[in-house]
């Protein structure tokens, strides 16, 4: 097992999710954050070492290769409150270090746009 297999292994069944299903902001920076690209932080699992020593490291490695600013840019957020949203993302493992997101989090923002996009799609008229 690797890190980052180890770090994303820690998913919870969806609390998580209850961070962002109706928090537009969270969702701009959990969107934005997969727009970075992904980094290259990914190492063998150490002897004897726990989901939050990997973790630690791997995203020690990851603000190497990404810009808060960027990341804040992208969300269209102010820096601050950009920081204060990816961190609450990272220590809820819905964001991961390689630029990744969580499954469940993919899911409900797949679902989002789809409902909006259904929002704007017209209606068949009636017969």
């Amino acid at each position: 097992m690797t890190a980052l297999e180890l770090v994303k292994s820690n998913q919870t069944f969806g609390e998580s999710l209850l961070l962002i299903i109706d928090d537009l902001p969270a969702q701009r920076v959990v969107a934005a954050w997969q727009t970075l690209g992904h980094h290259n932080v990914d190492r063998p699992l150490k002897a004897k070492e726990n989901y939050e020593s990997a973790a630690a490291s791997l995203w020690a490695k990851a603000h190497e290769s990404f810009s808060m600013a960027e990341l804040a840019t992208q969300a269209d957020l102010p820096l601050s409150r950009c920081e204060r949203i990816f961190y609450r993302l990272v220590r809820a493992a819905i964001i991961y270090p390689d630029g990744t997101i969580s499954k469940l989090a993919k899911d409900l923002l797949a679902g989002q746009v789809m409902a909006h996009i259904r929002g704007y799609m017209p209606r068949k008229a009636a017969r």
